[in-house]
């Protein structure tokens, strides 16, 4: 894979998932994938870490890790409506601590 080619590992169920899903949808049998919890107020969200997209970042430049990131976090929202429970919730600071954590994680490698 190239950097700066389209990841097609970015289903929503390969990035993230809530804590407590099973894993019925997990990866298949050929992919690696670690996974992390983040803590997001008083919620635990689980993201995953497909090898593709680690190794993908690992070749990518700084501008396309930040552009990974971001969309991993902004899927981990659409995948957790339970972070913005009430519409006074901004929504940026949440993607953004989920992005940096994201990006930290791709910076420290596979």
């Amino acid at each position: 894979m190239e950097a700066g080619e389209p990841l097609d590992m970015m289903k929503e169920e390969n990035v993230f998932a809530a804590k407590g899903e099973d894993d019925s949808e997990a990866p298949s049998l050929g992919e690696k994938e670690a996974s992390e919890e983040i803590l997001i107020g008083d919620f635990r969200i689980k993201i995953n870490f497909p090898e593709e997209m680690m190794n993908q970042s690992c070749l990518s430049s700084r501008e396309q890790r930040f552009k990974l990131a971001g969309t991993v976090a902004a899927k981990a929202l659409q995948g957790n409506p339970q972070l913005l429970a009430s519409p006074l919730i901004d929504p940026v600071p949440i993607w953004q601590e989920i992005r940096d954590f994201v990006l930290e994680r791709m910076n420290r490698g596979g």
